[in-house]
C-alpha cells in the first residue's frame, strides 16, 4: 500500500498542494497549524505505523477533492480563454 501511495505522490494526478490564491496563512490560524504539525511529529515518534497509515488514508481520501478542484479550475480557465 505504501508503494502505491508513493507512486501516486509522484504521478501527474491533480492533488491539493497547500498553495493557493489565499496567500500566507492568516495570523489566527498559525498556532493551530503549528500545534497540528507538532502533534503529527509526536505521533510519528510514538506510533509510527498507525500515524503513517492514518496519513496515507487521509491522502487517499483527499484525491477526489483534488480532482474536483482541478476540474473547476480547468473549466474556469477554459471559460476565460473562450
Amino acid at each position: 500500500a505504501v508503494v502505491v501511495v508513493a507512486g501516486l505522490m509522484v504521478s501527474r494526478l491533480p492533488t491539493l498542494s497547500g498553495k493557493g490564491k489565499a496567500g500566507p496563512v492568516p495570523r489566527e490560524k498559525v498556532i493551530p497549524l503549528v500545534a497540528a504539525v507538532i502533534l503529527i511529529v509526536v505521533l510519528l515518534f510514538s506510533h509510527p505505523f498507525q500515524t503513517m497509515a492514518a496519513l496515507m488514508i487521509g491522502y487517499l481520501a483527499l484525491l477526489p477533492v483534488g480532482f474536483a478542484r482541478y476540474a473547476r479550475y480547468a473549466a474556469a480557465e477554459k471559460a476565460a480563454g473562450a
